[in-house]
């Protein structure tokens, strides 16, 4: 659905709702998320360097940062 309208096509591109938020940057670093649909699942970039070899990577402890590390991304492009 694309504002509203039935698209035939599969997603090939990410969903930008909520885009920059901290729930966002948090799922977008997120592999499971990454490589959804919602993200970069329906594009080539599902299989690249970023989801391989470094969000695939991330131990549980890792991942319970996440939250913390997109905030701080946050506020650091704020200051730029």
């Amino acid at each position: 659905m694309v504002a509203g309208f039935p698209v035939d096509e599969p997603q090939s591109a990410a969903d930008l709702a909520g885009f920059a938020s901290t729930e966002w940057i948090t799922e977008l670093l997120d592999y499971d998320h990454y490589v959804s649909e919602k993200y970069f699942g329906g594009t080539k970039f599902k299989d690249g360097t970023m989801a391989r070899k470094v969000l695939a990577k991330y131990t549980d402890e890792e991942k319970k940062l996440l939250p913390d590390i997109a905030r701080l991304w946050l506020t650091e492009l704020i200051t730029l």
